[in-house]
C-alpha cells in the first residue's frame, strides 16, 4: 500500500489526501480519502489512472469496503470448490470480523 501510494503520487499525480489500497486492473486506484475521515473511518473511492479525472466512490467507509472483500473471497472459494469444512471455517471467520467491524463503528 505504501509503496504504491507514494509511486502513484510520484507518477501520476496522486492528491496526497489519498492512500492506495490497490490498482484494480491496471485501470483505476482503489484509495483511501483520508480528507474525509469520520469516526476514525474513511471513505474508499476508486480514482481513475492517469489522467486522474474520474472519480467514484466504491464504499462509504473503510470497514464496509473490507466486509464486502471478504464476502467476494469466500464466493470465489465456493465457486473454486474449496471444501465444506474451509467453506464453513471462512463463513465463520468473516461473520466475527463483520460483526467486530460493525461494533467498532458504531
Amino acid at each position: 500500500m505504501h509503496t504504491d501510494t507514494l509511486r502513484a503520487r510520484r507518477d501520476a499525480g496522486l492528491d496526497h489526501r489519498y492512500a492506495v489500497l490497490k490498482i484494480e486492473d491496471g485501470e483505476y486506484y482503489v484509495c483511501l480519502d483520508t480528507s474525509d475521515i469520520q469516526d476514525g473511518d474513511c471513505p474508499v473511492v476508486g480514482i481513475d489512472r492517469p489522467p486522474m479525472k474520474g472519480r467514484h466512490k466504491i464504499a462509504d467507509t473503510f470497514a464496509e469496503h473490507f466486509i464486502a472483500f471478504l464476502e467476494q473471497c469466500s464466493k470465489d472459494a465456493e465457486e473454486n470448490k474449496d471444501s465444506e469444512a474451509e467453506q464453513a471455517d471462512r463463513r465463520k471467520f468473516i461473520e466475527r470480523v463483520s460483526k467486530s467491524l460493525q461494533r467498532s463503528t458504531e
